[in-house]
């Protein structure tokens, strides 16, 4: 069940749209500003979860960043993510080691979704 929807709230300046807290049952069907955090008791469950969230991103034609214990660890877990080896080579994909993804600053363009 998706979040429900709550009216903005004002904000020093500007319109924020806020999220009702809630439990979700899918990785999917998030809204742009929306933030959920996940707990897995191994890489099935990681993966089960992961890949319908990816596949529903490159559906949507946004960039895709996935941060993980290891590259390796991480391509393993997306193996069944459709077009996977076309949306690394295009870059749509980005698969981060951890300890790498938080010494550097991700080079985002401001203007393209993420």
């Amino acid at each position: 069940m998706p979040p429900a929807r709550v009216r903005p709230v004002k904000s020093a300046g500007s319109l924020v749209a806020v999220t009702a807290l809630r439990r979700w049952y899918s990785p999917t069907g998030l809204h742009p500003g929306d933030h959920a955090c996940w707990t897995f008791a191994d890489a099935a469950g990681f993966s089960g979860a992961v890949v319908p969230f990816l596949e529903e991103g490159r559906q949507r034609g946004e960039r895709l960043l996935l941060v993980g214990e290891s590259r390796a660890a991480m391509l393993a877990a997306v193996s069944s993510l459709p077009r996977r080896a076309e949306l690394l080579a295009s870059g749509q994909l980005e698969i981060e080691p951890r300890r790498r993804a938080g010494r550097q600053r991700p080079s985002v363009d401001r203007n393209v979704p993420v």
